[in-house]
């Protein structure tokens, strides 16, 4: 059975910090609204994304996306799947085009905010995913929010090749942060990235290395993981 979901990015990068009200009664995000068909026995979705979003100066992207990662009540007003499919319409290139402004020319305001991935991982992706991991890629298919944390450096548009020194350099502190997360689900989504990143940039198989000489966990799980994402065999 198909259901509608309607989300509204309403969030001002200029409102001052904390002030909740600014978020209208129906907002989410921060950006413009659209209308999101989701099916939720197929697990698809249909974006009808507005012209208003589009025509967003790739400055006011980044603008609403920082409120987005740290807007409080944004985990009180709305439920998991509806913030799953918001993020998702935001950082996969499979649900929207707004994650293409991280390709933008403007690199240090593009690595600036790739570094500022650091709150999705502690905003959201350790709020709403597993704590600890039984298995590596066993996730609920319905949350949104676990799919994109396990396959963020898949999904999302900067990799080896597909952006500057300084941008690369970003990302790769983001996977550190992630990779030295107390939340486990953040460490594999780490550990991830850095896999496939290890074949072009060598620093990512470092590293890996360095986790497996000290690593901050004794989860078998996770210890088997890095060891084959050192190798590039990862899944």
């Amino acid at each position: 059975m198909l259901s509608y979901l309607w989300i509204f990015f309403t969030v001002s990068p200029n409102h001052p910090e904390g002030n909740s009200h600014h978020i209208e009664e129906d907002g989410i995000l921060g950006l413009a609204r659209r209308r999101v068909l989701v099916a939720a026995t197929q697990r698809s979705r249909w974006v009808e994304q507005s012209r208003e979003a589009l025509s967003l100066q790739t400055e006011t992207l980044f603008d609403y996306c920082d409120r987005v990662l740290v807007e409080p009540d944004i985990p009180d007003r709305y439920s998991p799947a509806q913030i799953g499919v918001g993020l998702q319409l935001l950082f996969n290139n499979a649900c929207g085009d707004y994650v293409f402004r991280y390709l933008e020319k403007n690199e240090t305001r593009v690595a600036l905010d790739v570094e500022r991935l650091k709150l999705l991982y502690a905003n959201f992706f350790a709020r709403y995913c597993d704590r600890h991991v039984r298995a590596i890629g066993e996730y609920n298919l319905d949350n949104a929010i676990a799919y994109l944390c396990y396959m963020f450096w898949d999904i999302f548009v900067v990799y080896p090749g597909n952006g500057s020194e300084k941008v690369m350099t970003a990302a790769l502190n983001v996977m550190k942060f992630g990779l030295h997360h107390e939340n486990q689900s953040c460490i594999v989504s780490a550990l991830h990235g850095l896999g496939h990143w290890g074949g072009d940039v060598p620093v990512a198989r470092i590293m890996l290395g360095n986790w497996l000489e000290h690593p901050p966990t004794d989860n078998p799980v996770l210890l088997a993981y890095a060891r084959q994402a050192e190798m590039g065999c990862i899944q």
